[in-house]
């Protein structure tokens, strides 16, 4: 690992509906993207590689944004 890195982790440097825990818009941002198969999976997998970093959401919230880039809209549920 770089030196600056482990004393900088990336984490707090991180923006976007990932970073916030925001699980309506990764849901959002799935669906527009629909008509993008490609750009669908880079999005996904992106995310989910982010999720691998210690981002501070509470346990709830980590499962929500990986259950809806796992599954797609079947985790938006009724309200979405």
């Amino acid at each position: 690992m770089r030196p600056w890195l482990a004393r900088s982790p990336p984490a707090p440097a991180l923006t976007g509906p990932v970073a916030r825990g925001d699980v309506v818009t990764v849901q959002q941002h799935l669906r527009a993207l629909e008509a993008e198969p490609d750009l669908r999976e880079l999005y996904r997998r992106l995310a989910l590689e982010l999720l691998r970093l210690d981002l501070g959401h509470p346990p709830d919230v980590a499962a929500a944004l990986r259950t809806a880039l796992l599954d797609g809209d079947a985790a938006a549920g009724p309200d979405a």
